[in-house]
């Protein structure tokens, strides 16, 4: 394109381009709108050469009256304008901030959002309005890229951009008493992973507009993208009965699908506590209908809301048994097992309906929690499920072996599903390998699990590491958490990128399981994340942190340890004690057995008991640092 300027014009931009003073930038940027493509290009780049922030900013002052070949050309300079892009913003011209504001919009610059929030503090409505609809689109832009799937350099970029717009939003709230826009508390509910911290202050301040303002929107609002924010803003007292209100009055199916996508949220003991205000369920009435198409995360995340729920024990039940006969298997396994956790004589009845269901899923189920309640009464259908076996065929083809041990897999004991597993895969480990990776491919994630499962029991891994990888980013935490219990036998850098963001994880079983595959020798290599781990939020978390550290004599370990067998959650103490049995920590055993007599929470007392009664089969564990109890 260059090459069709005529010389005498490109000396002519020559010589204007050198000329050492703003009053030739100014007309070469007062031109450009007339000229044609190539004369564009050569003008833009000599304007950028030069680097001039005052010229510059008249690029941006002007930007929405440029037509779109030329807003284009000056987009891909994005980067180079920062600095013209604040001095445009900060000018006293309303038209000027008005172009720098639609500028940034337009360029989807997280980076420069800090600028909106602080041109929400001029007095000047159309400046306002414009800075207020623009950082709501740019939260509507992450949020949608958050819902996509990333790969991990993408992932890098979103986290940035998420950090830099949560502080310009945070920065925007912090000045909300002189513009007064409630799009802004819209926005910031839609990023509460960084900004609810600022929400919840503010609306602890209960006398204020604003505190009644952000309570008002929570009621009110109609998107979706709330859900998050209001299944948060149960923890916070004065914005319970809001959410509250909320979630129990909603009848909005995408509303639903988002409250349980982050239903995650509910590792923390507060916020899981928090869900027992949630007390009606108009949401529910037709719940079997509204989540039949919902993968597993979905489904177990519906069947975890509604045990955590303030709904009555008998309605419970009526929904999980109308989930159990829907027609959606990861709906029907989720209210299976979240039968299995309720300890009344009722659910051990519905449990025993399960052991004559079709579906292969429940009747396991089933099975499986009858005989861990009571072995002696139900000792029939535990055994009959263990004793099948995989038949083969002589006259099957290796395919048709192999698809049938993956069919019997979940029948075989462990030892049976590695021997099968291992002996088919000596005959050809190049097809049995590539039949395994087809089933890591498969969208559903039940395959997905079993597949690691396979990978787990035929101790295979090392032939899978490269695959683990993009596993390890899987969306479901099952596969997740799989990939992470079978990394001790893969080596290398894959191993230990996995390992790294798996300490990391949202899921705390992930971390928990990442925290177990780190071996002794390694532990100095992982020092500073195991040690952020003692403060963790998760029972099992910490309690893993606390068991490897201590064997290397970390002070901050034992000390862990001592706060924990006091924390005023039972799953800590619980995991306390557990550690002390792990380890076999005698010192401990005069706390353990004033926790055994005295403790709040039976379970508590009953696992206290059960380490006192063992006392004499304990061994002092000498490689830690002594304990005072």
């Amino acid at each position: 394109m260059a090459d069709a300027i005529p010389q005498c014009l490109r000396r002519t931009f020559d010589l204007v381009g050198a000329a050492p003073n703003r009053a030739a930038d100014t007309v070469l940027v007062s031109v450009l709108p007339d000229l044609d493509e190539p004369l564009r290009a050569l003008t833009l780049s000599k304007l950028f050469a030069r680097n001039d922030a005052g010229a510059l900013s008249l690029l941006v002052r002007g930007f929405k009256k440029y037509d779109r070949h030329l807003r284009s050309l000056v987009l891909g300079r994005v980067r180079d304008l920062f600095e013209a892009t604040r001095l445009t913003i900060n000018s006293e011209s309303a038209d000027a901030r008005l172009g720098a504001i639609d500028f940034i919009e337009t360029s989807r610059s997280c980076r420069m959002a800090y600028l909106l929030s602080a041109a929400l503090n001029r007095r000047c409505p159309r400046t306002v309005e414009a800075a207020s609809h623009a950082l709501t689109t740019l939260t509507r832009m992450v949020r949608d890229r958050r819902a996509s799937p990333q790969r991990t350099q993408e992932r890098a970029r979103l986290s940035g951009d998420m950090q830099q717009l949560g502080e310009a939003l945070n920065h925007a709230l912090d000045g909300w008493h002189g513009h007064h826009r409630n799009e802004i508390l819209v926005a910031a509910m839609m990023m509460s992973d960084v900004t609810e911290p600022a929400l919840f202050k503010k609306a602890s301040q209960t006398r204020s507009h604003m505190a009644r303002a952000i309570a008002g929107v929570l009621r009110a609002e109609p998107s979706p993208h709330t859900a998050g924010f209001a299944l948060r803003a149960l923890r916070h007292p004065d914005l319970r009965k809001a959410a509250a209100d909320k979630i129990n009055n909603t009848n909005n199916p995408e509303f639903v699908r988002c409250l349980l996508d982050e239903v995650w949220v509910t590792a923390d003991p507060e916020a899981a506590r928090a869900c027992s205000a949630i007390r009606k369920s108009a949401w529910l009435d037709d719940s079997h209908k509204t989540f039949a198409n919902f993968d597993y995360p979905r489904a177990a995340a519906a069947a975890r809301l509604v045990s955590l729920s303030g709904l009555p024990q008998d309605q419970k039940m009526r929904l999980y048994a109308r989930w159990i006969s829907s027609p959606s298997a990861p709906l029907r396994e989720a209210a299976a097992w979240q039968m299995a956790s309720i300890q009344t004589p009722e659910a051990t009845a519905s449990l025993e309906s399960l052991l004559t269901s079709n579906d292969e899923t429940l009747s396991t189920i089933g099975c499986l929690e009858l005989t861990r309640r009571d072995p002696a009464r139900f000792p029939g259908p535990a055994l009959q499920y263990r004793r099948k076996r995989v038949k083969f065929n002589r006259n099957e083809s290796f395919l048709d072996q192999v698809e049938t041990y993956w069919g019997g897999f979940d029948a075989l004991p462990p030892a049976e599903q590695k021997q099968t597993g291992q002996r088919l895969r000596r005959r050809d480990s190049e097809r049995f390998d590539r039949i395994i990776e087809g089933k890591l491919a498969k969208p559903d994630a039940v395959q997905r699990i079993q597949a690691l499962r396979v990978i787990r029991a035929t101790e295979a891994a090392r032939a899978f590491g490269e695959r683990l990888y993009p596993l390890s980013h899987d969306p479901d935490e099952r596969v997740r958490s799989l990939v992470v219990s079978i990394l001790s036998d893969v080596e290398g850098v894959t191993a230990v990128r996995i390992l790294r963001r798996a300490l990391y994880d949202p899921d705390p079983r992930v971390q928990a399981n990442a925290i177990d595959v780190i071996s002794e020798d390694d532990v100095d290599r992982w020092k500073r994340e195991l040690e952020s781990k003692l403060d963790g939020m998760h029972h099992r978390v910490r309690a893993n942190a606390v068991r490897i550290l201590l064997r290397k004599r970390q002070r901050a370990a034992a000390e862990t340890l001592l706060h924990m067998l006091a924390d005023a959650s039972p799953e800590h103490r619980i995991s306390a004690l557990w550690v002390v049995r792990e380890l076999g920590l005698t010192t401990l055993m005069p706390r353990v057995r004033e926790m055994a007599q005295k403790d709040s929470d039976a379970g508590v007392r009953e696992r206290a008991a059960d380490l006192v009664a063992g006392d004499s089969l304990m061994a002092t564990f000498a490689d830690v640092p002594e304990l005072d109890p």
